[in-house]
């Protein structure tokens, strides 16, 4: 099932700071188990660099990913990844490629940046209170 917040949520939402978005975003996917990035037709994923640092985008919802779907990334789609696909290989495969996660960034401005343990055990702990 998924989360398609209001336009009044999307903008109190969007208006938090970056670490309360995050929470927002772990509590989020763990209710709807679903987890969104944005991806070029090639295939190619949402990624930036930050202090020589590799980052990947994700999101709680389909229209937080489509509104950075601008400048660089204005040719780029929503990808909706499960819950179970993020646990089980996208967060170790972030690692292995030594990626961090950029949670809930917004058009120009970094999210809240964490490796993917730090998420992955974020996420395990809003699981067990779902």
């Amino acid at each position: 099932m998924e989360y398609n917040p209001n336009p009044i949520e999307v903008d109190k939402v969007s208006a938090l700071k970056p670490f309360d978005r995050y929470k927002y975003t772990a509590k989020k996917v763990a209710d709807f188990k679903l987890v969104y990035t944005l991806v070029h037709e090639d295939g190619t994923w949402a990624l930036a660099k930050v202090e020589r640092k590799t980052i990947v985008a994700l999101w709680p919802a389909a229209v937080y990913a489509q509104a950075n779907a601008t400048g660089v990334w204005a040719n780029y789609q929503t990808l909706v990844i499960s819950l179970n696909e993020l646990l089980s290989t996208r967060l170790e495969s972030f690692e292995k490629n030594g990626f961090l996660i950029n949670v809930f960034s917004k058009p120009s401005k970094t999210g809240f940046v964490v490796s993917s343990d730090k998420f992955r055990a974020d996420l395990e702990e809003e699981l067990e209170n779902c």
